[in-house]
């Protein structure tokens, strides 16, 4: 079994959380593994951190390199940073596969599983959006009696859907990417195109950014991971009901066992002084602070003094 490659984009507001995903992931991974976290800009803080991570754990590298990061046009507006759009740049660092993980993400189980996944030919995989599922399934109900009113969400996947294959849609937060074949390599170079994804974003008025962009490029060439290892924390216990059969029982099963939890929004526990009422999301609420705790053993105070900022909101 070979060194597991990790890597993280981020600016220097998602420093701090990415290292308490980087301590979740060293905590449980059974292989050498090696982290990179990409800086968009400098952040003496997080290479301190990844410092004292890397000395806590002798079989792991953990290093932070900075990368460069083209200014948003003016014409630019989202609620995501420019900078969201760094993970297509994977290819230029890296000849082999590679797991992303965004940074407000938690990991519960071994890594190694989920680096070992089987991609069938496939350039990246990743997990299928189960928000945005719901909402393709909700849309499909609205015109029956008593049907659902569009939510935003609801609205921007029939936005998307004229772009987008949506039955094949991946969250961006977790993906797998082979770097190393031929084939696979010429898919993200294509992909890695900033200007022609902000076309695709001003054309489309699309929000999630490169997420939008990576799905309308590679259609259905994705392979299709658990949704255990791409669990969103916004996903509630009754909206499962509007999802396809399978896809209920298995994004349950998750939500019993989740292997990797997916803080996105405003369900990032950090922003919360006290545990949501409610199962499972006091316990997620939990797990996040027990973490932290232990990560602030070895790098001090800083991670939780700057998780204070109301920056990290994001």
């Amino acid at each position: 079994m070979g060194t597991v490659n990790v890597a993280y984009m981020c600016d220097g507001g998602f420093a701090a959380l990415t290292m308490v995903s980087a301590y979740s992931l060293l905590q449980r991974c059974s292989r050498p593994v090696e982290v990179t976290i990409f800086l968009s800009e400098d952040c003496p803080e997080a290479c301190e951190w990844a410092g004292r991570l890397d000395a806590a754990f002798p079989a792991a590298t953990v290093r932070t390199r900075q990368v460069d990061l083209e200014p948003a046009p003016p014409n630019y507006q989202g609620r995501l940073p420019i900078s969201s759009y760094l993970r297509l740049r994977l290819v230029e660092f890296f000849d082999r596969r590679t797991l992303y993980l965004d940074g407000d993400t938690l990991l519960r189980a071994d890594v190694s599983e989920l680096f070992d996944a089987d991609l069938g030919g496939h350039p990246l995989g990743g997990v299928q959006d189960v928000i945005l599922l719901r909402a393709i399934e909700r849309e499909k109900r609205r015109w029956l009696p008593f049907g659902h009113k569009r939510t935003g969400t609801d609205q921007q996947a029939a936005l998307l859907r004229e772009w987008v294959d949506l039955a094949h849609y991946v969250n961006t937060g977790v993906l797998l990417l082979d770097l190393e074949s031929e084939a696979s390599r010429a898919r993200h170079h294509a992909m890695n195109d900033l200007p022609a994804a902000l076309e695709f974003k001003f054309k489309t008025q699309s929000i999630y950014n490169d997420q939008d962009w990576l799905n309308y490029r590679l259609e259905g060439d994705k392979a299709s991971l658990p949704y255990a290892w791409n669990l969103l924390a916004s996903i509630e216990p009754r909206k499962l009901k509007h999802l396809p059969a399978h896809d209920r029982a298995e994004v349950r099963e998750a939500m019993r066992a989740p292997k990797l939890l997916h803080f996105v929004g405003d369900t990032k526990p950090h922003l919360h002084a006290a545990p949501p009422a409610g199962e499972p999301n006091a316990s997620w609420w939990h797990w996040f602070h027990e973490e932290l705790d232990a990560l602030t053993k070895i790098t001090g105070p800083g991670v939780k003094q700057a998780l204070r900022s109301p920056s990290l909101a994001s």
